[in-house]
């Protein structure tokens, strides 16, 4: 094929003999070819190409490097002009190169330091500190140090930050601070955190100040006439609901309709005069409050006097005061009391009262210290069924007439007293009975009188048939002691029981007790049933407590038994003793008595003698606090057996 370098002449042919002529002329037809081609001498890193004239190859005068692949597509002519030794980075991926005289539309792009002008539209943000000169804004969004200098026009455009001056911003433009605007003027538009310094906005000129105007959106504030506002930072002043005139306060105001006035100083109204102070005069709607005297009402704050439901005369303290009908007192102190008339209720008198003329005493009367009634001022019958006159002394001087002539009760409450107050229990249940009974407090102060009662293993709540027990949870195979309880100031007897056989935990305002018994948990928190006659106590079912071979001693020893622990009592039991060979005894006794050794025959309680003997008794011995009686064998063999029947206890009769 033809070719601008070398072509092929055909000779010499195939198999020919070549002439010297021949050869030199193909040789120098492919030393022509080769001198078409530029020479590989430095010109290094050059791109060849073909010459202006299209007769030879020739290079580049500067290199081209390609790392990689390098093509253009399209029927157009490409010019790459240098203004000087620079590098052009293209873009990473695909895309687009954009001229400066054409029309393009630029997507997340920086611009650092720019010059902006002409026409902006469109939202984007503007980094760094960029000046925009001769332009038109228009939907645009511009933040930071954004400097606007005149003349631009800036249309329904948001601006936060930024310095202006001379622009013309209109439309729903937006300021959102910290913005500082100077000399220009603002058609339109919503600012926020703006700062306006001599500034028109509509026609309103706004003139230097650091505050902030609110006003609520939707709302409108029209103000006609030239006004100041003045007052207190951070006060509120609240405006009347529907359109009214303002009052004033250094002249007079006519006020129409019901008004609702909090402090008043030194202010006369409706002529009434209010004094200086701080304290509240409430009156309850539709209520009237009359003084027909000057009266001054002193007392102690947060107390409430209530007055009588119809007209009356209030009561003076010091002076004498004649009162008509019937009054109930609860818990008065008065002193020293005049009584006439009847008496009835629960109450305390104290100090040294006199009752005059005839009196009907009913309730229960305790007096806090001996007083008397003077027999001469008891003329008739008094008469007091079923009441209680505690600590009283009536004299003597005159016999009294009519029921009583002469008492004198100067010893009561009877001191350790208790009746009745029996306790019973089927077993099984969380129930313990209480019957009906009285008895003296164990300080001796306070007769306590109790109706059949009930109580559960709850917690203590006041009443029969609720929860008794003093504090915590009830416990299975636990003793609890029985308390009846009273509070004085309302005279309330009920029943509680404790773990404690001294101090169990009073509820609130209970403080008198006394013990009156005990009772004994199963393994499911039910009571174990038992009797009770009097100081006598005895299980349903005995219980063994002692089952086993003598210790391998002569020493005494002390043994556990089924009964009240916390205070003494008289443990009522059966004793076996069996012996296999020989003699054996073993003394019981109580841990109060003086330890004795055991014999067989001498002294000793019970006795085996001989091979093969068993031997029993009923017995009773007192108990320490542990519930305790001592043991003590003569020998080292043999079984000894101790069946618990119940106990005895005084209960405090004899303290």
């Amino acid at each position: 094929m033809a070719n601008s370098y070398y072509n092929v002449s055909g000779s010499p042919v195939t198999g020919s003999t070549g002439a010297s002529a021949v050869m030199r002329s193909e040789f120098v037809a492919v030393q022509t070819g080769f001198s078409l081609l530029p020479s590989l001498t430095e010109n290094g890193g050059c791109a060849v190409i073909v010459n202006g004239p299209a007769t030879a190859l020739t290079t580049t005068v500067g290199t081209l490097a390609l790392a990689g692949n390098f093509a253009t597509t399209g029927a157009f002519s490409t010019t790459l002009a240098q203004q000087g030794s620079t590098t052009l980075t293209l873009p990473a991926t695909s895309d687009t190169l954009v001229g400066r005289a054409t029309t393009d539309t630029l997507t997340n792009k920086t611009l650092t330091a720019p010059v902006i002008s002409g026409t902006i539209t469109g939202t984007y943000t503007i980094g760094g500190s960029p000046t925009i000169s001769g332009a038109t804004l228009s939907g645009s969004t511009l933040s930071g140090t954004t400097t606007l200098s005149g003349p631009v026009t800036a249309t329904g455009q948001t601006v936060t930050g930024g310095s202006f001056s001379g622009i013309t911003l209109s439309g729903t433009t937006t300021l959102s601070g910290p913005v500082t605007a100077t000399g220009q003027t603002v058609t339109g538009g919503t600012f926020s955190g703006a700062t306006l310094t001599t500034s028109t906005f509509n026609g309103n000129t706004f003139t230097t100040g650091t505050g902030t105007l609110t006003i609520g959106a939707g709302k409108t504030l029209t103000v006609n006439n030239s006004l100041i506002l003045a007052g207190t930072d951070s006060t509120t002043m609240t405006f009347p609901g529907t359109s009214a005139t303002i009052a004033r306060t250094d002249a007079a105001n006519t006020f129409t309709g019901t008004q609702t006035i909090g402090a008043l100083v030194a202010t006369t109204f409706n002529g009434n005069t209010f004094t200086t102070g701080t304290g509240t005069l409430t009156i309850a709607a539709a209520k009237t409050l009359t003084a027909s005297n000057s009266l001054t009402l002193a007392g102690t704050d947060t107390t409430t006097m209530t007055f009588p439901t119809t007209s009356a005369t209030i009561a003076r303290t010091d002076a004498a005061n004649t009162f008509t009908g019937v009054q109930t007192m609860t818990s008065p102190a008065i002193t020293p009391p005049a009584f006439t008339g009847a008496f009835s209720g629960t109450y305390s008198l104290g100090g040294t009262p006199t009752i005059n003329v005839a009196a009907a005493v009913g309730g229960t009367w305790t007096a806090a210290a001996t007083w008397t009634l003077p027999a001469h001022t008891l003329a008739g019958t008094v008469s007091g069924g079923g009441n209680q006159i505690n600590n009283v002394v009536i004299g003597a001087v005159t016999p009294l007439a009519g029921t009583f002539t002469t008492l004198t009760a100067t010893g009561f409450p009877p001191r350790s007293y208790l009746a009745g107050l029996g306790l019973s229990t089927a077993g099984g249940s969380g129930t313990m009975s209480i019957a009906a009974g009285v008895c003296t407090s164990d300080d001796q102060t306070t007769l306590m009188t109790l109706a059949a009662f009930g109580k559960t293993t709850s917690a203590w709540a006041v009443g029969s048939g609720n929860g008794g027990i003093d504090t915590g949870a009830i416990a299975n195979t636990t003793l609890y002691h029985f308390y009846v309880i009273e509070r004085t100031d309302t005279a309330v007897v009920d029943v509680l029981f404790s773990l404690s056989a001294t101090t169990p935990t009073l509820p609130a305002n209970y403080t008198k007790q006394r013990r009156i018994g005990s009772g004994l948990t199963d393994g499911s928190a039910h009571w174990v049933a038992f009797s009770q006659n009097e100081e006598e106590f005895l299980w349903a079912a005995p219980v063994l407590d002692v089952n086993a071979l003598v210790p391998a001693d002569t020493n005494a020893h002390l043994a556990a038994l089924t009964v009240p622990t916390g205070v003494k009592v008289m443990a009522l039991f059966d004793a076996s003793l069996s012996r296999g060979t020989g003699d054996l005894a073993v003394i019981l006794s109580s841990p109060d008595q003086n330890d004795i050794a055991a014999s067989a025959g001498t002294a000793s309680t019970i006795s085996a003698i001989n091979a093969s003997t068993n031997t029993s008794i009923q017995a009773r011995l007192r108990t320490n606090t542990s519930a305790q009686i001592r043991y003590r064998a003569s020998a080292t063999t043999g079984n000894l057996y101790i069946d618990t029947k119940g106990w005895m206890d005084t209960r405090g009769r004899f303290s």
